[in-house]
């Protein structure tokens, strides 16, 4: 209970959804003290910092939604006089993060929309963020404050895989592929329902998510390595920025082992060991639960099978061919231990070649724990000694609590003692390692986005660590979330522009550009329209074919066979497929064929913006620049004064513009004296308005298109009428 009745109260998101037993011996939610302890008529200060830990609040009832997020709505709610104030060190980079704020008057009683959901659906639809912004700073409702950007380098690092790795990976695609058919063959044996079938073929894809994903940035650590030791050579120090550091799955590991660990723990390995361990039905019935444990691999003598890399290298080019599989096994239960064994012996035989833990081989590969920073919520870590003995530890030592470790090696690193940290997602709020003035480590940082976050904020988030007030040097960094950073300038500034220090085009993929490539794509690929760009002529093989057949293995499209022929035409449209689902199931295709896949993708993605373009229909922002390539001139301007909103004038200006869209007779003959095309000219309608035939002027333009899955080509071209000049491409 709160006793005293009057002063300033600190508390924690997570503290008003908890529980408390009152001196009566009732159970009370923080909330409800709160409010109580506020009393109906507080018309005091409610601060919530920090708040875009509640971005995730959509609307009630969203499946979304979370107790605190509830919480935060509720306190809102049931103190109307309250003054709420919203602080949040990342802005807003997306309308859905104000879902929440539902004191700003932007939607609800008085305004245009109801519901914050109608409010993020319209600014989200029609791209209108830098108004939204614009007026909310001239309002008085929000105020925000940037960091200069100047003197900060940003850069896109590739990182090209060796053909070990590639091989590495290309088994990992067959070894996934041939554990989706297994469990599609089991679930028929044990005739389970589609109810049953939900829970494990959701878990399948999410452990196929994380593995590839672990997979990926696993490939990126020794580029990493390279370049950390080359910056620390010039003078500077780095931060490596990290969200996951897989150390549930080295805890399991060693909970298999009996508490010790003899090698170092592959995550990969571990997801892939989790996933048939608990999910593969060998009963003869899966009930679907989640999270049920079985037990390990056992060989028919009783004993626990482990086999031991033999190799210290990172990755080994040892033949990974798959070995066959059991084609007589009798399609009942009693065949499921079998399959599930010739699983666990192809995980075995692949597990020696995946690679270890990418925290553990950072630290490792960068001189140990004495060199290197660890700012993470990992209790321990799996090092090897001078001796070559490798053994997991506690991150804990003699004079320094595991809990006050971070603020410790953090203390290490702006002093100077280490010039390499490795930072996580988990201990990003509040850590600072810039090179303060007040510090004694005033070596330029290298900021290292080794795993990009899920979400704009968490990125501008980590970003800040390296990059904030009273710093004497700025930091290099990577520029990864270019799309919302865009957006994050637009409302801080009141300006799109603000972020041109990067060209954020490079990765701007999700709009409507991006949905409109993606099914343009995938139609092309399964038959069902003519490519938009031809399919890569160097390609050895049949590459729509191909393609279709690895989109299958990743669950992406059905696959539908007459006789032994493919027939491409018999998949369903993909209406459903999705950005985000597209680019997280492509990582399970074969490097080369994903490589062609995007490429293919972001091709056609460059076409659509072209004929978009060409239609004078787009825009990166969804804000449509007016007037250009047409005549316009400002026919009247009305001023207002207002105080309703603020209680101060405000100005507000309405201006209306005439557009003569139309093209001159001039401006026809000039392009009709420069045309040379048979086809290109004018043309007569055979339609009549008003006792006139219309008249186009056609003109070719530079787009082609292909004809069939040949090399020929189609042009397309520019239509002009008098009287809306350019108004379609054909």
């Amino acid at each position: 209970m709160l006793d005293c009745e009057k002063g300033v109260l600190f508390t924690t998101y997570s503290a008003l959804v908890e529980q408390v037993r009152s001196s009566i011996g009732i159970y009370q939610t923080g909330l409800k003290q709160l409010l109580k302890w506020c009393g109906v008529h507080f018309d005091g200060v409610i601060i919530l910092d920090e708040c875009h830990q509640v971005k995730d609040l959509f609307y009630r009832g969203s499946k979304s939604e979370s107790l605190i997020e509830l919480a935060i709505c509720d306190l809102q709610n049931e103190l109307p006089n309250a003054r709420i104030v919203y602080i949040c060190a990342t802005g807003v980079s997306e309308p859905r993060i104000m879902s929440y704020m539902n004191r700003l008057g932007l939607w609800g009683r008085g305004t245009l929309f109801k519901v914050s959901r109608t409010f993020i659906d319209t600014v989200e639809s029609s791209g209108v963020m830098e108004i939204v912004g614009m007026e909310m700073k001239q309002s008085g409702m929000y105020m925000a404050r940037q960091m200069s950007f100047k003197d900060v380098s940003f850069e896109a690092v590739e990182a090209s895989l060796t053909l070990k790795f590639i091989k590495v990976f290309d088994n990992s695609v067959k070894l996934w592929d041939q554990l989706r058919q297994s469990l599609t063959k089991a679930t028929e044996i044990v005739n389970s329902t589609q109810n049953m079938r939900r829970p494990l073929w959701s878990q399948y894809w999410l452990s196929h998510n994380k593995y590839f994903k672990y997979l990926s940035i696993s490939a990126k650590v020794m580029h990493t390595v390279r370049i950390a030791k080359e910056a620390v050579k010039n003078g500077k120090c780095v931060v490596i920025g990290v969200q996951s550091t897989g150390e549930a799955y080295t805890l399991e590991q060693m909970e298999k082992e009996g508490g010790g660990l003899s090698d170092f723990v592959s995550t990969t390995k571990n997801i892939l060991l989790s996933l048939v361990n608990r999910h593969f039905p060998v009963s003869g019935y899966y009930d679907g639960t989640v999270g049920g444990k079985r037990k390990p691999y056992y060989e028919a003598d009783g004993k626990f099978k482990r086999k031991k890399s033999e190799s210290t290298e990172y990755y080994d080019a040892s033949d990974l061919e798959s070995e066959g599989w059991d084609e007589g096994a009798e399609n009942d239960r009693e065949s499921l231990p079998s399959i599930r064994n010739q699983l666990f012996a192809q995980i075995e035989k692949l597990g020696t070649v995946l690679p270890r833990n990418w925290m553990d081989y950072l630290i490792n590969e960068l001189g140990g724990p004495q060199n290197v920073a660890e700012i993470s919520n990992r209790e321990g870590r799996v090092v090897q000694k001078d001796n070559g003995q490798i053994l997991y530890e506690s991150r804990s030592e003699s004079n320094v609590p595991l809990e006050m470790i971070n603020v410790r090696e953090r203390e290490r690193f702006v002093d100077g003692e280490k010039n390499i940290a490795i930072v996580s997602r988990a201990a990003t709020n509040g850590i600072s390692l810039h090179a303060d003035r007040r510090v004694i480590n005033q070596r330029r940082r290298v900021y290292i986005l080794l795993e990009c976050p899920s979400s704009a904020d968490l990125a501008i988030h980590q970003f800040g660590c390296v990059h904030r007030s009273n710093q004497r040097v700025k930091g290099d960094s990577l520029r990864l979330v270019a799309k919302h950073l865009e957006n994050f300038g637009a409302t801080n500034c009141g300006d799109r522009h603000v972020i041109e220090l990067v060209d954020p085009s490079e990765f701007r993929i999700d709009d409507q550009h991006g949905w409109l490539a993606l099914e343009s794509t995938m139609r092309s690929i399964l038959g069902y329209k003519e490519p938009v760009v031809p399919p890569p002529a160097d390609y050895l093989g049949d590459f729509c074919k191909d393609i279709s057949e690895a989109l299958v293995s990743v669950g992406l499209i059905k696959k539908c066979a007459l006789g032994t022929d493919w027939a491409p035409n018999a998949f369903p449209p993909p209406y459903n497929t999705h950005l985000p689902k597209f680019l997280n199931r492509i990582l399970g295709v074969p490097v080369e064929l994903q490589t062609r896949l995007y490429k293919y993708f972001t091709d056609t993605l460059s076409m659509t913006i072209h004929y978009a373009k060409t239609r004078s229909d787009f825009s990166a922002m969804g804000i449509v620049d007016i007037g250009e390539g047409k005549n316009i001139h400002r026919t009247k301007l009305q001023t207002f004064t207002t105080d309703i909103a603020t209680g101060s004038a405000a100005k507000i200006e309405l201006h209306r513009f005439e557009f003569d869209r139309g093209m001159s007779w001039e401006t026809a003959q000039e392009k009709w004296n420069s045309i040379t095309g048979a086809n290109e000219g004018f043309y007569l309608s055979n339609e009549f308005l008003n006792g006139k035939c219309g008249v186009s002027l056609i003109e070719k333009s530079d787009i082609s298109v292909s004809a069939d899955r040949c090399d020929q080509k189609e042009f397309l071209y520019k239509v002009f009428r008098p009287n809306t000049g350019l108004q379609m491409i054909l």
